[in-house]
C-alpha cells in the first residue's frame, strides 16, 4: 500500500454512471481521497498528468485458472505470484483464483496455498478468495475438465473446505444441479455466503429453477460448458440463465467462446448490471500461439487466440487466452456498448457479486485506490493497486 499522496489529473475518469472529463483522482494511504471534475487547486503531493487517458476502476477477474505458463494447480507460490503479476498488466487489480476438478487432496492443498498467498499478499493483483469450478459437474458436460476427477457432492469433502478456510474465503462454487445431493450442497454453501453457480451441466430448465429456490444465483461462462441448449420445449441451462432474473451471467468476451449475436442477446436480456466479464484464463494466457502441456499432462493448442484440447474431435475449447482488458475492448468494439457499461461489467458487477463492493469495483471517495489507466484505444498503460503505481506511465 502506498502512503504517498498522489494526484492523477487531466484524465477521463470512468465512474459506474458517467465519464468525468477532464477529471482527477487524489489518493493517499491506499485509498481514494477525492474524485472531481477539472483540476484541484491545492496539489500538495505528487502530480501525475494523464494527458487525456482514461482512468477506470481496477478490473476484477472472478474466474481465472492461470497465465504466463503458470497454473493454479501447480501447487506452489511462484505460480500464484506469476499469475498475479500478469493479471496486473491487463488492468486487473483483484482476482479470484479458480480451481477445477482434481483429486480431493490436491484441491485441499491448493486451497491452503491460496489462503496463505492471500494473507501474505501478492505482487501485482490482489487475491480476494477462491472459486471452485468443480469437482461436482456433469460427466456429459465436462468440457476441458479432466473426467477422471468428476464426482457427486460429498458432504465430508465440502464441509472440510468450509472448516479449513476463513469465513467468506470461498467466493464461488459451481454445481450441476442434476447431480445427486446437489440440493444440500447448494443450501450449505449458500448459508456460508458462497455464491453458487450453474455450469458444466446437463440440467433441465426445471432443475435449474429448483436450484435457484435453494440458493443458486449465478451462471458460469454462460453459453459454454452446458450441453443442453435452448430448444422449443427444452430451454435448458442457457434458457434458465437468460430468463431467471436472480441469475447473474458470466461472459467470456474473447470472440471465440460465444458468437457475437449471443453476446448481444445476453446483454439485451440481462442488462449492464447482471453480466460479469471473466477471462477464464488458462496457463497459456500471455504466451502466444503454440502447444502447451497442462498440469494433468494433456496438451492445449493455442492458435489465433483460440484454445482447444489437442486431438479433440469436437474442438473442445480449453479456457481462454484473452485477458479481461481485451474483453472490455471487445464489448465496445464488437457490440458498440458504452464504455461505462463495459467497464462496469468487469469491475463494479464482479465486486458486487462476490461481496466486496464496499471497497472495490468503482472510483469513488473512500474506495481502495485500485484502478487502471487506459489509452484512447482502451489498452492498459499502467495499473494502480492500493495507490501503488505498477509499471511505467
Amino acid at each position: 500500500m502506498s502512503t504517498k499522496r498522489r494526484f492523477f489529473v487531466n484524465g477521463r475518469v470512468v465512474t459506474p454512471e458517467e465519464i468525468i472529463k477532464p477529471g482527477y483522482i487524489s489518493t493517499s494511504e491506499g485509498i481514494i481521497e477525492e474524485v472531481g471534475a477539472g483540476t484541484p487547486t491545492d496539489l500538495h503531493g505528487e502530480v501525475v498528468d494523464l494527458d487525456g487517458d482514461y482512468i477506470v476502476p481496477g478490473y476484477i477477474d472472478i474466474h481465472i485458472h492461470g497465465a504466463g505458463g503458470a497454473d493454479m494447480r501447480d501447487g506452489n507460490m511462484d505460480s500464484i505470484y506469476t499469475i498475479a503479476k500478469i493479471m496486473c498488466k491487463a488492468g486487473v487489480t483483484s482476482f479470484v483464483p479458480t480451481l477445477g476438478c482434481a483429486p480431493p487432496d490436491v484441491i485441499v492443498k491448493n486451497i491452503d496455498l491460496i489462503v496463505e498467498a492471500m494473507k501474505g499478499g501478492t505482487p501485482g493483483a490482489q487475491i480476494l478468495g477462491v472459486n471452485l469450478e468443480g469437482p461436482y459437474i456433469s460427466p456429459g458436460s465436462a468440457g476441458s475438465q479432466p473426467p477422471a476427477y468428476i464426482r457427486n457432492p460429498n458432504p465430508q469433502e465440502y464441509m472440510g473446505w468450509l472448516e479449513r478456510t476463513p469465513p467468506g474465503f470461498i467466493k464461488l462454487a459451481i454445481i450441476a444441479p442434476e447431480l445427486l445431493r446437489s440440493e444440500d450442497f447448494i443450501k450449505t454453501m449458500t448459508e456460508a455466503g458462497v455464491v453458487m453457480g450453474v455450469g458444466h451441466s446437463m440440467a433441465s430448465y426445471e432443475q435449474v429453477e429448483a436450484a435457484v429456490a435453494y440458493g443458486l444465483s449465478h451462471s458460469v461462462h454462460t453459453f459454454n460448458g452446458d450441453e443442453v441448449g435452448i430448444r422449443k420445449q427444452k430451454p435448458g441451462v442457457v434458457g434458465a440463465s437468460l430468463n431467471i432474473p436472480e441469475i447473474t451471467c458470466e461472459l467470456i468476451a474473447d470472440g471465440h467462446h460465444v458468437h457475437r449475436a449471443n453476446m448481444e442477446l445476453l446483454y439485451k436480456l440481462k442488462g449492464p448490471d447482471r453480466v460479469i466479464l471473466v477471462s477464464d484464463g488458462g496457463m497459456p494466457m500471455g504466451l502466444g500461439d503454440g502447444i502447451y502441456t497442462q498440469r494433468d499432462g494433456r496438451k492445449v493448442v493455442v492458435e489465433g487466440g483460440r484454445t482447444s484440447l489437442e486431438g479433440s474431435t469436437s474442438g473442445n475449447l480449453a479456457g481462454s487466452v484473452t485477458s479481461l482488458d481485451k474483453g472490455v475492448k471487445n464489448m465496445v468494439d464488437l457490440l458498440s456498448i458504452d464504455l461505462v457499461h463495459a467497464v462496469r461489467m468487469a469491475s463494479t458487477n464482479p465486486a458486487r457479486r462476490i461481496g466486496v463492493s464496499e471497497r472495490k469495483g468503482s472510483i469513488a471517495k473512500g474506495m481502495d485506490a485500485d484502478f487502471a489507466i487506459l489509452s484512447s484505444d482502451f489498452s492498459v498503460r499502467t495499473t494502480v493497486v492500493s495507490g501503488e503505481i505498477i509499471g511505467d506511465l
